[in-house]
């Protein structure tokens, strides 16, 4: 089987990549407003309902939804669409009685904890709501990228999400005249529900007409069994990212997390290349499965990790130089104290970023066993650490934690692909041999 034309991957990721630059821009953009509007504390309580809400929304957002794309890509090299029309059917309803089961579970513990009624609590619940179009958005977006359609995969959740957000914040501000962080994460639940809607459309416009007529081929069980592994390395991933704002948020107060957010939304901008690229280009390694050549793979991931470095390096140079006037620039002198903290994630993206595409790789290749064993490495390492340097370094210490954690993530995750298919990112990155024509 021979590989797409690179110029055809070129653009794809390109495109891709431009939807993720807008949607970084967008996020810093809406942190800046947040994080005006609300204040420190503010934002903060803001911040950590949506923290818990994120971490809540792995299994379908990102670990269901990795599965469709799979199960998609799959469908379509068999040329059997009905199995793709299936699969997003079984994720939507899952999604749903998932939602409905953290919802309850998180306000049954609340409720033990006698703090039922409390501000944090109570936005926390609301956040939650976020979890059922969050569910239906993964699946539309899982749907779209095993389509080959990664640009339209990502325009709900990336682009008009936190733009339907912005705009209902500034419209509820013009006539109520402020903003509270209940009333801030209520906008959001509702944005967020626009953007599922917007992503179904789009996943409808763009699915085969002849589809309804191929009988749907149902794997339920076989899916779930699938659905648990990748979920669990969603979930780890994710959590790896926002385990250091929940304990801060535990450990310390609604100030710290407020400057801890700043720092992880700012740090996002290293990653985003990597993630694009993933985004592109996981179809194509879950097709490479049926009958691709150990060359075509490794040019692919070439790509993929050349992506990911174009703005990893460049971004991680602006921050260390000038981050601390860009912080004054955008949050004010306040959130000035968070500088340290963003440069160390910083370096820990660039670092993750040399490994771009090894676990996308491994995971569509069917070891994501693999994936799950370095994911329980990299949290493990993470959450003592956090527990260890939080009490004496705060905002800084949760940043040193997660970067090491990452650091232990890109180690195991080269060991793995060098075991399982014989490719070093490394060494693959300065190969002479690219993608053929």
């Amino acid at each position: 089987m021979i590989i797409p034309r690179r110029a055809r991957l070129i653009k794809a990721a390109t495109s891709t990549l431009c939807i993720k630059l807008l949607n970084a821009c967008l996020g810093v953009a809406l942190s800046v407003v947040m994080a005006r509007a609300l204040g420190v504390v503010g934002f903060g309580l803001f911040s950590f309902g949506v923290a818990v809400a994120t971490v809540l929304s792995v299994p379908t957002l990102n670990g269901v939804s990795t599965l469709v794309t799979r199960e998609t890509a799959l469908a379509a090299g068999q040329n059997n669409p009905g199995a793709a029309r299936g699969v997003f059917r079984w994720s939507v309803q899952c999604g749903v009685l998932y939602s409905v089961f953290a919802w309850v579970t998180v306000a049954g513990l609340f409720w033990l904890m006698g703090i039922l009624h409390s501000a944090m609590a109570s936005g926390t619940l609301l956040a939650c709501l976020l979890l059922p179009p969050l569910s239906f958005l993964g699946a539309s977006a899982g749907s779209l990228r095993g389509s080959f359609h990664s640009v339209p995969s990502v325009i709900p959740e990336l682009v008009i999400w936190p733009t339907l957000t912005m705009m209902s914040m500034a419209l509820f501000a013009m006539i109520v005249g402020s903003v509270t962080p209940h009333g801030a994460i209520a906008l959001h639940v509702m944005s967020c529900s626009l953007a599922a809607i917007a992503g179904y459309v789009l996943l409808k416009l763009r699915r085969p007409t002849h589809s309804s007529q191929v009988p749907i081929v149902t794997r339920p069980w076989q899916w779930l069994r699938l659905a648990i592994p990748l979920g669990s390395v969603a979930g780890l991933i994710i959590l790896n990212r926002q385990i250091s704002l929940v304990l801060l948020g535990v450990s310390l107060s609604e100030t710290e997390v407020g400057l801890y957010r700043v720092a992880m939304q700012g740090s996002t901008l290293v990653a985003f290349g990597a993630q694009s690229a993933v985004l592109v280009f996981s179809p194509y390694f879950a097709q490479s499965k049926l009958s691709w050549a150990r060359d075509d793979v490794s040019a692919v991931l070439w790509l993929n990790l050349v992506v990911a470095l174009a703005v990893a390096v460049p971004v991680t140079a602006v921050y260390i130089v000038v981050g601390r006037e860009l912080i004054t620039l955008m949050f004010g002198q306040e959130y000035v104290t968070c500088y340290p903290a963003l440069v160390i994630l910083s370096v820990g993206g660039l670092v993750m970023a040399v490994n771009a595409g090894a676990a996308s790789l491994l995971t569509m290749r069917g070891f994501h066993v693999d994936v799950v064993h370095a994911a329980v490495g990299s949290v493990s390492v993470n959450v003592m650490l956090n527990l260890l340097l939080i009490p004496m370094y705060g905002v800084n210490g949760a940043a040193v934690a997660t970067t090491s954690a990452m650091l232990v993530w890109s180690i195991m995750m080269r060991r793995k692909l060098m075991y399982r298919l014989s490719l070093d990112p490394v060494r693959v990155l300065f190969r002479r041999k690219v993608a053929r024509e």
